[in-house]
């Protein structure tokens, strides 16, 4: 049965989901005060922050948020769907539904396949199990706004947009942590970096928050504690410890490839001889 056959659409989501101008979809979101994008992270639960916001806040999940929900989400929300070389990743790995089965059927928007990057495939609508599908090209977008020969993680490519459509919702993050855990990879295709500093001084404009933020940063605290230090002594303090800890860190990093080199060498080769995956297969027919 597909998701959106069971009841009728709220209010809140009208038909201009069937149109990608951005007057359309700066309306789409400024009809929801309150914008939550939830990152895929171990630390969160969704539950927790629902409770936090109003109920007529839009939650924006990202392509396998069965990884964050572990029950059916309630509230009002859509699922931005990535795409790839193959198309869209919940896609080509059959996942579309175990990520839908988690989503209130009256509630769910849809779900929106964004394209970031040159190489990356859009998937037809029909491909999502009679989910409704509207899709968002943001590569000519960030193509001149992310540093070259890096690609923006989903959220962020969102948030850019979003900053783009001048939305005067508020855009609240949840897991927004860029830290690698147990069970979540940090890829280096991605500018960690610089999506970090880009978050904060959003951060600092008010266009965004940051859910569950309990503590002052740094800055803030040290700035509180030495009321007669300069702003500018404060961050050169701050500075200077990172360089030290990153030099600390460059050391240790340097004496770990050292001591795996066979490792390495192992691992490159039985990446040469291994079967190559369906992907790969279909990428050199596509050649």
């Amino acid at each position: 049965m597909a998701i959106n056959d069971v009841c009728p659409m709220p209010d809140s989501f009208p038909d201009l989901y069937n149109t990608q101008s951005n007057e359309a979809w700066r309306d789409f979101f400024e009809k929801h005060p309150h914008i939550v994008l939830v990152a895929n992270s171990d630390v969160l639960d969704p539950r927790l922050i629902r409770s936090h916001v109003p109920d007529d806040t839009l939650f924006i999940f990202f392509n396998k948020a069965y990884k964050v929900l572990h029950e059916n989400f309630a509230g009002r929300s859509m699922l931005v769907a990535r795409s790839g070389s193959m198309g869209a990743n919940i896609v080509h790995r059959h996942e579309v539904d175990d990520v839908l089965r988690y989503f209130s059927k009256c509630e769910f928007a849809g779900i929106l396949n964004i394209r970031t990057a040159a190489d990356e495939r859009f998937s037809p609508a029909s491909n999502f199990n009679g989910a409704k599908v509207l899709h968002a090209d943001l590569e000519p977008l960030l193509s001149t706004k992310y540093p070259p020969n890096k690609i923006p993680t989903s959220g962020f490519a969102l948030i850019i947009w979003m900053r783009e459509l001048q939305i005067k919702s508020q855009i609240v993050l949840a897991g927004f942590s860029g830290r690698r855990s147990p069970r979540w990879k940090v890829f280096d295709v991605h500018d960690w970096t610089f999506e970090r500093a880009y978050l904060r001084l959003l951060a600092e404009r008010k266009f965004i928050t940051n859910f569950g933020q309990l503590t002052s940063a740094r800055f803030e605290i040290l700035s509180q504690q030495f009321q007669d230090a300069s702003a500018a002594e404060i961050q050169s303090a701050i500075n200077e410890t990172l360089a030290a800890r990153l030099d600390d860190a460059l050391a240790h990093i340097d004496s770990l490839m050292s001591i795996t080199k066979w490792q390495r060498a192992l691992n490159a080769a039985f990446r040469r001889i291994r079967p190559k995956t369906r992907k790969q297969r279909s990428l050199d027919r596509n050649k």
